[in-house]
């Protein structure tokens, strides 16, 4: 099952951008189904793609930063931290560019722990997940066996 292309693995879910009024009732749904439970929110639809926030651990921001600091708090070893917003970037960001570039790089400047990204298409569009990786992962290993497929 597929809503929005989410896994099992996500742990942590950055939602929000510019507001155009979308219907985020489905998306509402995906969320409790797959026990996302670490939820941050950009301004403006990010206030109000939630309808029910109990025994949800939720951070309101307008900073990758932040959003990034609260991920590697919240998100579990080997699980997944998604960058998938359901509303456009223009809120806080020129495009979709700026934003994963500013993610990828708030990422890397913590260097807490080793990961790996990976960019995927789903029914709310394009996202980057990135998945921390257990302690005893050879991560040169891991991209070089990437590299070579």
């Amino acid at each position: 099952d597929s809503a929005g292309g989410v896994s099992n693995g996500v742990d942590t879910i950055f939602l929000g951008g510019q507001d155009r009024g979308y219907n985020f009732t489905q998306l509402e749904k995906t969320v409790k189904r797959y026990k996302i439970k670490n939820i941050v929110l950009f301004p403006n639809s990010g206030n109000h793609i939630l309808k029910n926030t109990a025994n949800l651990n939720i951070l309101k921001t307008d900073s990758m930063q932040k959003a990034v600091e609260f991920a590697y708090t919240h998100t579990k070893n080997d699980g997944i931290c998604l960058l998938s917003c359901a509303s456009p970037s223009y809120s806080l960001w020129k495009n979709f560019e700026e934003k994963g570039n500013l993610f990828k790089k708030e990422i890397s400047k913590t260097r807490r722990v080793p990961g790996v990204y990976c960019i995927k298409d789903g029914d709310l569009g394009s996202r980057i997940e990135y998945r921390s990786l257990p302690n005893n992962v050879d991560l040169n290993k891991l991209l070089t066996l990437n590299l070579n497929l």
